[in-house]
């Protein structure tokens, strides 16, 4: 029975001592590996054969780094995002003012006695269909500009740390922070330029069906001898059988016509904004792609930018949001008090 039970006390010592081992080979693996790693950061050390394999893996996250003209292509698409961040909301009540003052008028017109009435009335209710949905896009355009000076603010923040972090435990970690970070803010800045590239081509779109269905019905009115030299007062005295002489009436109409003549006015304000905005975005796009095929075409363009020519560059960016963001904020307020 002794002997019986001799082979199974072996073949459990010969394990624990097996599992022991293996447990002290993997931390001492851990341990070099980790060792190796801080190794390669101190100058000099990243040409040693065990640092080719980090310092490749390093090199194909990102060819070049110049974080300093990724901020100048920032720097550019700020100037207008910010500059131009309550146009946006602004325009896009305008329109929406003017979609509420005619959604009734198109009433007033069908019950008339004008010859063209139907076509005018169908005519008006097309421009309230397009007056909504350029609002519609307008508003989702200025809220897309704020999201993407909002994500330039989150990214370079982040970006920020990182670095700092980086430098602080080695030259390695260091340039690991500037390769990861530095090609994350790119990615996201060009998508997000593309996003709102998309919808000022829908605005811009809807502008123009807002310009056709003017068109329309300043023809019409044409037709019927009614807004002749662009003045209201012929279509309010065509009208002033209709309404019976009231004068409250009367003046409400005055006030919706007044609108729709406006509203030309409004057009050509929201199409300079959708026009400058889509331009300012083309510009930062082609910045993007030729500063991306400059650091990708194997040049030393940005190679030997100290660490710290980085770091300035992102804080400068970081600084100019703080401070300018809570003034566009009281600017897109102040517009909205304003208008509503």
């Amino acid at each position: 029975m002794v002997m019986s039970q001799t082979p199974l006390a072996l073949i459990l010592s010969c394990s624990l001592i097996a599992l022991l081992a293996f447990s002290i080979v993997t931390f001492a693996i851990d341990s070099a590996s980790s060792s190796v790693t801080a190794l390669c950061g101190f100058p000099g050390m990243a040409c040693l054969p065990f640092c080719s394999s980090e310092v490749a893996a390093l090199e194909y996250a990102v060819p070049r780094i110049d974080y300093p003209a990724l901020m100048d292509v920032q720097t550019h698409l700020l100037d207008d995002l910010l500059g131009r961040s309550a146009n946006g909301i602004e325009l896009a009540l305008n329109v929406k003012h003017a979609e509420l003052a005619v959604r009734d008028l198109a009433g007033v017109v069908r019950a008339s006695n004008l010859t063209v009435k139907d076509a005018l009335a169908t005519s008006l209710g097309r421009f309230v269909s397009d007056a909504q949905a350029t609002g519609r896009e307008l508003q989702r355009l200025s809220a897309k500009a704020r999201a993407t000076i909002d994500s330039i603010a989150v990214f370079n923040s982040h970006a920020l740390q990182a670095i700092r972090l980086g430098r602080e435990r080695g030259s390695y970690h260091a340039d690991l922070a500037l390769s990861r970070t530095f090609q994350m803010s790119m990615d996201a800045l060009a998508s997000q330029v593309t996003r709102i590239l998309l919808t000022a081509t829908k605005a811009a779109g809807c502008l123009d069906g807002l310009e056709e269905s003017l068109a329309l019905i300043h023809e019409l009115c044409a037709r019927e001898a009614l807004l002749q030299h662009v003045a209201v007062d012929e279509l309010l005295w065509s009208l002033w059988t209709l309404l019976g002489g009231n004068r409250g009436k009367l003046r409400e109409l005055k006030y919706r016509a007044e609108v729709l003549m406006e509203v030309r006015r409004y057009r050509s304000m929201a199409v300079a904004y959708v026009a400058a905005t889509s331009q300012a975005l083309q510009v930062a796009d082609a910045e993007l792609s030729e500063l991306r095929d400059r650091l990708s075409d194997g040049s030393n363009s940005g190679a030997d930018i100290p660490i710290e020519v980085h770091l300035a560059s992102v804080e400068r960016i970081v600084g100019r949001l703080m401070a300018e963001r809570p003034l566009a904020n009281e600017s897109e307020l102040a517009a909205n008090k304003d208008i509503v």
